[in-house]
């Protein structure tokens, strides 16, 4: 059965689909039983000569296929965030990879040239050291 909230969520299309079938039908009376399904059934009856449980019917009929366009766009939209939400799993996956290759090839360096590392650890610390020293100063 046609409710008033279902009739108008899409009033604007049941309006041009109303307009299409019952061509005699003028918008502009159409736009003042916006929401009142039994008002809008009895002005379809007048003007058309229509049996009233046809044009319910037909009134049902719209709105069905209003729903099922909501469900397309709502499974459109879920399959958007699931691609959205693989493609950034991937992503993290492949930054996190990386990350892994770096720290393995920092160890490794570490490893095989201790006295190296050492002095670019020392060197890095005394230039922090100077330039937080020299702000401090500054402040």
């Amino acid at each position: 059965m046609v409710s008033k909230p279902m009739l108008q969520g899409t009033w604007n299309e049941i309006v041009g689909r109303l307009h299409a079938k019952w061509g005699q039908l003028n918008q502009n009376d159409l736009e003042q039983f916006k929401g009142n399904v039994e008002a809008l059934a009895g002005y379809i009856q007048r003007h058309t000569g229509e049996a009233r449980e046809s044009i319910m019917q037909f009134l049902d009929g719209l709105l069905a296929d209003g729903r099922s366009k909501g469900a397309q766009a709502a499974e459109t939209v879920r399959d958007y965030a699931s691609q959205a939400a693989s493609s950034a799993k991937q992503s993290f996956a492949a930054v996190a990879d990386r990350a892994r290759h770096g720290y393995a090839d920092a160890e490794h360096f570490v490893q095989k040239r201790p006295g190296t590392s050492v002095g670019a650890v020392f060197a890095a610390g005394a230039l922090i050291g100077f330039v937080v020293a020299m702000l401090i100063r500054e402040g």
